[in-house]
């Protein structure tokens, strides 16, 4: 988001309609996650993909990416679940 270096690439299969995932982060601080699921499973984004973006951001069909200060949240010294 906004040009921020990728900490953390995970691809998952689809197993279900909602699927709990952790991420382990480096230490505490800002941090934001984008997610993307490829339909087809081909590798390329299309229109079937889905995706989302954490602190769910409104999005509008001009800007479909939001800022990272939009998506960012704080993981705190005692961590996050």
């Amino acid at each position: 988001l906004g040009g921020k270096r990728q900490l953390k690439r995970i691809e998952l299969p689809v197993t279900a309609t909602k699927m709990p995932v952790c991420v382990r982060v480096p230490g505490p601080g800002r941090y934001a996650v984008a997610v993307r699921h490829d339909e087809d499973g081909d590798r390329k984004l299309t229109r079937r993909d889905g995706g989302g973006f954490s602190g769910n951001p409104r999005l509008s069909v001009v800007n479909l990416r939001p800022s990272y200060q939009q998506s960012a949240f704080i993981v705190p010294e005692a961590g996050v679940k």
